[in-house]
């Protein structure tokens, strides 16, 4: 009997230990059942990742397009101030007046070699020769009668070379006028304070590029002759110029100057033609 009251207590506490781990089963699936509720509580949908923090506008906001960029300081107006288109080309009333002689005196030489009258022509190179005596008198110690008797000589030499030309004589006759001539400027050069090559060494260049547009004119083209007699008229011109101080002109004041009739005679096409 004793016996099986012991068989008995071992097996209501066999019974006792398969209810317990039952039991311990139970709770397992409810653990795993509430865990799959934990994964389906929202908790990492709650939003937080989608608070609007990465779409807040702070990469929008206009801090790249503030117009820093687009403020107008390379177009300011700093190279559109007119300042190239305002440089206006300078030349000095002496360079306007000997250039102009230099067509006055092919004009003159053409007159001769086609046989036309010459006293228009020579009643503008005589107002010429003045206009440029009168201006030389300004700046320097030479008297403007003076000026004008030595440079008359030169333009002598030029009527009398187309004379001889037409006639077709031998030139060599003309050598000692053409000596003369440019003897007579010397003292002239050393009163306006010019130097050897400024002075005499362009003159002597002048008066022979003027024989070179008397003889192209004869030959029937004097376009390049008179050209290259003009050119060197300028560099001349603006060497003494510099020299004696005579001020340049700006374009508008030489048209003004044109204007009045003083150096635009109405003689500027002086026979390149011819």
């Amino acid at each position: 009997m004793k016996r099986n009251t012991t068989f008995g207590i071992v097996l209501l506490g066999l019974l006792l230990v398969l209810a317990g781990c039952d039991q311990a089963a139970d709770g397992d699936n409810l653990t795993a059942d509430t865990g799959g509720a934990t994964t389906d509580t929202g908790a990492i949908d709650t939003g937080v990742t989608d608070t609007g923090i990465t779409d807040t506008g702070v990469t929008d906001i206009g801090v790249t397009d503030t117009a820093t960029t687009d403020t107008g300081t390379t177009d300011t107006g700093m190279n559109d101030t007119g300042t190239t288109s305002t440089v206006e080309s300078p030349e000095t009333p002496l360079e306007i007046l000997i250039v102009e002689h230099v067509r006055l005196e092919a004009e003159a030489g053409a007159a001769v070699l086609n046989g036309n009258d010459t006293e228009t022509v020579t009643d503008e190179l005589e107002r010429n020769i003045n206009q440029i005596a009168d201006l030389i008198a300004n700046y320097s110690d030479i008297s403007e009668s003076e000026f004008v008797s030595a440079w008359q000589m030169h333009e002598n030499v030029v009527d009398d070379y187309a004379i001889e030309v037409d006639a077709g004589r031998d030139l060599s006759t003309l050598d000692d006028e053409i000596e003369e001539a440019a003897d007579a400027m010397e003292d002239v050069f050393g009163d306006m304070n010019l130097s050897n090559s400024t002075g005499m060494g362009m003159y002597r260049e002048h008066m022979f590029l003027m024989l070179n547009v008397i003889n192209a004119t004869a030959e029937g083209d004097s376009t390049a002759s008179l050209a290259e007699a003009e050119e060197h008229a300028r560099d001349m011109a603006r060497a003494w110029a510099e020299t004696l101080g005579i001020s340049a002109m700006t374009t508008s004041e030489v048209s003004s100057t044109s204007s009045t009739g003083s150096t635009d005679t109405g003689t500027t096409d002086t026979g390149s033609t011819y």
